[in-house]
């Protein structure tokens, strides 16, 4: 969806800088992606067991961990998408100068 901007950005800056801030940005998009996932299934797991099954009118907690869970999974799924486009900025970048 942004390739053609990551493109365009290319072919404006210096080449070699923006192959190591794409493999900065993967890195960084990776360790996060890892960090939410612990997250996920370690202390969060735990503090929202009965979150998939409470009612309308349950608990606030419950609610409030339910939300937490749909949270992590946003902050993965942009994570990913980010190091994706990050990818994209390397593999451009490199093809450009071959």
């Amino acid at each position: 969806m942004c390739s053609a901007s990551v493109g365009d950005l290319v072919d404006r800056l210096p080449r070699l800088g923006l192959a190591r801030l794409g493999i900065a940005v993967q890195k960084a998009c990776q360790c996060a992606v890892f960090v939410l996932f612990v997250v996920l299934f370690g202390p969060l797991r735990e503090a929202c067991k009965g979150a998939w099954g409470a009612t309308p009118e349950g608990d606030r907690a419950e609610r409030g961990a339910e939300a937490a869970i749909y949270a992590v999974f946003l902050g993965i799924v942009v994570c990913a998408s980010v190091g994706r486009l990050a990818t994209v900025l390397m593999d451009i970048s490199v093809d450009k100068d071959w």
